[in-house]
């Protein structure tokens, strides 16, 4: 599998990493968001698309920059106040949702920022395209939303979202403003990659998802974690794998939850079931400094997981006689102790499966993120 990312107090530097895009694999990209009381109502800050020469409206963001150690979150704001020219505060990733990019309908992860703009009188210089205000909610259940130009407040003209996917955010952020603790904040985290390129162009994160595997022998034995070794290896890491592109009824590997349930039958060859979301971590990768630089991802999003076997004897057997994958040597079983010391070590297979751990030794079992903030956007 691929991951991601690790916290900056303790950020784990590895090699520059390349990746170059497929369209079987997902695309991570996000949406902010912006949220603002300036005029005494809540209103949603909105913007128009392809650089201001379409003038369909959508919500800040896509394409993002991906920085050394900084998080998902530290990307969305600063292409929020790149759009925009508006600073924006409390920024949290909210939701995931995956649909098709309305370019060349591939695959993509909409990740999701609710944010607050204070200020709508300091207004840096944006990247030339229109901005807006819409009201929560207009637009959610018609074709035309409204909006209000900022230099004039009272004033509200029709307009059209640029994809329907953006109604689901419409709606959502109707919801939000009416229950702000509808969400929980899911956390993020970022890896530091030495000998990267300085280019930051604009782009896109391939999706993956972990997993945390956690295994109870029997009533009077301690909890084990089960990792995977691959051949060649130094370190195990975490069990997970890429997420791939809707094709048909038969896809089953389409989001970071079921990407979790097809890479735990595949590659650890017993079945488990997701019970919530540790976090989302981030990786920045290298690009050829050349005119194929666009061909490569820019980082990769890990979404990791908790998950439980469905069937301990399942897991016995798999253990007693394994038959994994050619490219797997095989299973590392730890107890939780010997985990948190491999975690501390920096001794697990990718840069982001340290910072994971820690995440998931730092928050209590009822505090994981809830499965349904990944929501599904009817994309086909």
């Amino acid at each position: 599998m691929f991951g991601g990312g690790t916290n900056h107090a303790d950020s784990a530097v590895v090699s520059g990493l390349q990746n170059l895009k497929k369209t079987k694999y997902a695309e991570g990209t996000v949406s902010i968001v912006g949220i603002t009381k300036h005029y005494g109502e809540l209103q949603l800050v909105v913007v128009d698309s392809d650089l201001g020469t379409n003038p369909r409206i959508k919500f800040p963001g896509l394409k993002f920059r991906a920085f050394d150690g900084k998080t998902l979150e530290e990307s969305a704001s600063a292409r929020f106040e790149e759009q925009t020219g508006f600073e924006i505060e409390n920024v949290q990733l909210k939701l995931v949702m995956p649909t098709r990019s309305r370019h060349d309908a591939q695959w993509i992860f909409r990740n999701i920022f609710f944010g607050n703009v204070a200020d709508l009188g300091k207004r840096k210089k944006n990247d030339g395209r229109g901005v807006y205000l819409a009201y929560p909610g207009s637009g959610t259940f018609s074709a035309k939303p409204h909006i209000t130009p900022l230099d004039k407040p009272d004033l509200r003209v029709p307009a059209n979202w640029v994809s329907k996917d953006n109604i689901l955010i419409a709606r959502e952020a109707q919801q939000y403003a009416h229950t702000p603790g509808r969400f929980r904040q899911i956390p993020c985290m970022s890896a530091m990659i030495k000998d990267t390129y300085s280019d930051k162009e604009l782009g896109c994160a391939l999706g993956v998802a972990s997993m945390i595997v956690l295994y109870q022998p029997s009533p009077s034995k301690e909890q084990k974690v089960i990792l995977i070794k691959r051949k060649g290896d130094e370190y195990p890491g975490l069990p997970g794998g890429k997420i791939e592109t809707q094709k048909g009824p038969k896809s089953l590997n389409v989001d970071p939850v079921s990407c979790c349930v097809a890479e735990g039958s595949e590659e650890l060859n017993f079945r488990v079931l997701p019970r919530a979301l540790i976090g989302c971590a981030i990786t920045p990768l290298s690009r050829p400094f050349s005119d194929e630089r666009r061909a490569y991802y820019n980082a990769i999003i890990n979404y990791a997981f908790v998950v439980r076997p469905v069937n301990t004897k399942e897991v016995e057997r798999a253990l007693k006689h394994p038959k994994l994958e050619e490219k797997m040597e095989g299973y590392v079983v730890y107890s939780l102790k010997e985990f948190r010391r491999e975690i501390d070590a920096g001794r697990l297979r990718m840069p982001d499966n340290m910072p994971i751990g820690k995440k998931f030794f730092e928050t209590n079992p009822g505090d994981y993120i809830n499965l349904e903030q990944i929501i599904w956007g009817g994309a086909r």
